[in-house]
């Protein structure tokens, strides 16, 4: 499995906003080849984190296209990317996945 780390600093009071785009937009990443799964993450009242989950890097790397031409295609005037970070799921435990 590959996971992407993403990001993002918002601009003043347009967090409301910026989430609900993104809670859109798990419905364009979730028909990636591989896609396992996406969490939105707040940190705070001005950051966001996004973590997609796929089966390979391939689906990482689509995925990191398609959120870029979201953001700039809907809410470039309330989002920057602040950093990003991918690489291979070394481990995992989950309640659907009791390994």
């Amino acid at each position: 499995m590959h996971a992407t780390i993403r990001r993002f600093k918002l601009a003043p009071g347009s967090q409301p906003r910026v989430i609900k785009h993104f809670e859109g937009f798990v419905q364009q990443v979730r028909k990636v080849p591989g896609f396992q799964s996406y969490y939105l993450i707040e940190d705070g009242p001005s950051d966001l984190v996004i973590v997609t989950v796929f089966t390979d890097p391939g689906g990482s790397q689509m995925s990191n296209i398609l959120v870029n031409d979201y953001i700039r295609a809907h809410i470039n005037d309330a989002v920057e990317p602040s950093s990003s970070s991918d690489g291979t799921v070394c481990a995992l435990a989950s309640f659907a996945d009791p390994r």
